[in-house]
């Protein structure tokens, strides 16, 4: 896709979503999810190949013969952080409307010590905040849920860094991320009764939500606007024409 059809891809989509949201131009959850299903039209079959190829991954150390469960963990969380950034760099890039390659899945490598500490310290950090009680980990894991997209627009960034940009870039967004991932509750329930094939698919539509909100609020903040009123194009016409037919 060249920089024109995104850009007006982008507008269509805004122009359609803003009926939708807030006055001030903010997102809603449904307007995520809509906007998820855009992206996804016509690319399901690659969302779900990626989602499974990570969550194959992520698993071969159950797997391995003759390997201590002390191991077999550690091996788990080493690999689990650089795969989690490969994961977070397709689906942003599928957010962003940009090519998507299974090779995106094994950027991690590239800078293993960086993707697996952020893993360890988010972990470690968000355990912390549960121990005292279930909410602060909520709002902990809320907390610095954006770093790995954070250290992937950034790569300068170290990894508690990423976590401090994390934690300034929420501010005021928590409540919206929590919203925003609750409404999959009835997708999981789904899913749970279908035993849990309809994760292929709920998975990668949550996946690329996620990377939805973390563009919309990078943008927020650089604007001072919400991100449907962001970047209008005068010649469009009024909010709430016509929907239009992003191509993905």
């Amino acid at each position: 896709m060249d920089d024109r059809e995104e850009h007006n891809r982008d507008h269509h989509e805004k122009n359609h979503f803003r009926q939708n949201g807030d006055k001030r131009g903010i997102p809603n959850s449904e307007n995520y999810r809509e906007m998820a299903q855009h992206r996804l039209k016509g690319m399901w079959t690659k969302a779900v190949l990626a989602g499974l190829v990570y969550g194959l991954l992520v698993s071969i150390p159950n797997y391995i013969p003759n390997i201590d469960d002390p191991i077999s963990i550690v091996l788990s969380i080493f690999l689990t952080g650089p795969l989690f950034y490969g994961l977070s760099l397709f689906f942003l890039s599928f957010a962003r409307g940009k090519d998507t390659a299974y090779s995106q899945l094994f950027k991690g490598f590239e800078q293993p010590l960086k993707s697996f500490l952020l893993y360890v310290m988010q972990t470690v950090l968000t355990l912390l905040w549960t121990m005292l009680l279930i909410v602060p980990g909520i709002i902990a894991w809320l907390k610095y849920s954006m770093a790995y997209y954070l250290m992937i627009d950034h790569p300068e960034l170290k990894p508690m860094e990423a976590i401090r940009e994390s934690t300034r870039l929420m501010e005021g967004n928590k409540m919206r991320y929590f919203k925003l991932n609750l409404s999959f509750l009835g997708w999981y329930i789904l899913c749970v009764l279908s035993c849990g094939i309809g994760f292929l698919w709920v998975l990668p539509y949550l996946y690329t939500t996620q990377a939805l909100f973390y563009e919309s609020i990078q943008k927020e903040k650089e604007t001072g606007s919400g991100w449907l009123l962001s970047e209008r194009d005068e010649n469009m016409g009024p909010i709430g024409g016509e929907p239009g037919n992003p191509s993905v």
